[in-house]
């Protein structure tokens, strides 16, 4: 399917929280090297390991994790770890490793809409590591701004690498929401 089809369906795509139907699932896709490579932790992770993982975000009234749904298809994971001090949080994702071209965004437009309109967000973080240009690409499409670095942070192959920071406000999400349907 082409990007712009997805993209122009959006009526079809939706979150929905995770289940423990989707645990199964969601592991193939965090452990398939196309998303692990990004990870700070690319090891493979085990069943217990993972199911562990659950139930504390399961606890966890800050931790939100979601399936991106496109035609009743599980596409992609979403998760937003909330601050305790502020209507701020950090979110994280991946797309299906057999996801159609244009997942990414569509998944973008239809989370960051439920963040900021549904969820009243304030502002939403990232984090990436330097290596992942595609990711750095991406959050600067969807305007968010680079805020600042952690020098050398992650390492990798015995090489280290920097973590870029962004940041989105929710009013710049709505000006840009405002431009574009203007």
């Amino acid at each position: 399917m082409q990007e712009a089809a997805i993209i122009s369906d959006l009526t079809t795509s939706h979150l929905r929280e995770v289940s423990e139907q989707d645990l199964e699932m969601l592991l193939c896709w965090r452990n398939h090297s196309s998303v692990s490579q990004y990870m700070y932790h690319q090891n493979t992770i085990t069943m217990d390991e993972h199911l562990r993982w659950y139930a504390r975000t399961q606890k966890n009234p800050l931790t939100a994790n979601y399936i991106f749904e496109h035609r009743d298809k599980p596409s992609g994971f979403v998760s937003l770890s909330r601050y305790s001090w502020a209507n701020i949080g950090e979110w994280g994702f991946y797309i299906a490793p057999e996801a159609d071209k244009g997942t990414g965004r569509a998944l973008a437009e239809v989370t960051l809409k439920h963040f900021f309109e549904n969820l009243q967000m304030d502002k939403i973080n990232a984090e990436v590591i330097d290596y992942n240009t595609r990711s750095i690409n991406y959050h600067k499409r969807l305007g968010f701004v680079e805020e600042g670095f952690r020098k050398n942070y992650y390492v990798k192959n015995n090489v280290f690498y920097d973590i870029l920071f962004f940041g989105l406000k929710q009013s710049d999400y709505l000006e840009t929401q405002k431009n574009a349907s203007a």
